[in-house]
């Protein structure tokens, strides 16, 4: 004997009964044991169902008493169980399709499924929704990450050959200032090297040649090899900008040539220009005054 309220289990019970007016007196006892005073309907169902629907003695309490109402669903099930238990059958297809924590829980302890409490199901959603949003967030900064990376790397590719163009002109750059202050020392230095070696070439014998030639403000030296190198000596000394050609070591032979080591002064050696002298402000000396001038003595005049 099930007892329901509004769908809700209140009252579950075995009772051993054999026709209707025990049903009725179970059925009394029962509603006296909830406090209920009526009831609204009287359900059977089993294997003796007819024979208790057919009881007069369920009449008392004024409702009616039939059937439950099944659902269609569950009458196409009930009618495919085997008459020969079909009440037994109703039974495990009832606990089969009822909830699977029901109300009023009749198993023991040690037989019931282990399940979760509703808190404990929030609790395991809501740890396993923010792992989900963790690990999205992860792998969307990841993937953001990812695309920047990506964009920089093909504005860095894009700006590539213009980078390389702006070092080789920097290059570039770099070589021509460097020639141009190189000129630039040369042309501020007094001594200029190629009149002097022009002048040097033009004069020795094409017989002779030079292995070394320095120049400072003094003068020049240069050593070499020559067929005759006393014929040199004459020869640099009719130069307009040498003077003083001496050899500074002794010649001596190699071979059918002669080293020597000649050392010359400049004819006008350059001097630096002389700083401009500053204009000086005329002083005024004090009037004098005019007046007929004293003659000499001995002196006559008219």
């Amino acid at each position: 004997m099930v007892c329901l309220n509004q769908g809700r289990v209140e009252l579950s019970r075995t009772v051993p009964v054999k026709n209707g007016d025990d049903l009725a007196g179970e059925v009394t006892a029962t509603l006296r044991l909830l406090g209920w005073n009526d009831c609204d309907a009287v359900w059977i169902s089993g294997d003796d169902a007819p024979e208790f629907l057919a009881a007069s003695a369920l009449e008392q309490f004024g409702v009616p008493v039939t059937e439950p109402p099944w659902r269609p669903s569950a009458l196409a099930l009930i009618q495919k169980l085997p008459e020969e238990d079909f009440g037994a059958a109703m039974l495990a297809l009832a606990v089969a399709l009822g909830s699977t924590r029901p109300t009023l829980n009749l198993l023991a302890v040690e037989l019931r499924p282990r399940t979760f409490s509703t808190g404990q199901l929030v609790t395991a959603g809501t740890a396993a929704i923010t792992a989900l949003l963790g690990l999205a967030l992860v792998v969307g900064q990841g993937y953001q990450q990812q695309r920047y990376a990506d964009r920089l790397s093909q504005a860095i590719r894009v700006l590539d050959p213009d980078v390389k163009a702006v070092e080789a002109l920097s290059t570039e750059l770099a070589q021509k200032r460097r020639l141009l202050e190189s000129i630039q020392s040369v042309e501020k230095n007094d001594l200029r090297a190629l009149p002097i070696l022009r002048e040097l070439t033009e004069r020795i014998p094409a017989e002779a040649w030079l292995r070394t030639f320095n120049m400072d403000k003094q003068g020049i030296e240069i050593t070499g090899q020559a067929g005759a190198a006393n014929q040199l000596i004459p020869l640099l000394e009719n130069s307009p900008s040498l003077a003083r050609v001496e050899f500074t070591a002794p010649v001596t032979k190699a071979g059918d040539k002669e080293q020597f080591r000649i050392k010359a002064a400049w004819k006008n050696v350059p001097k630096a220009p002389e700083p401009a002298p500053k204009p000086q402000t005329p002083v005024s000396s004090p009037a004098r005054p005019a007046g007929p001038r004293n003659p000499q003595p001995g002196a006559s005049g008219r």
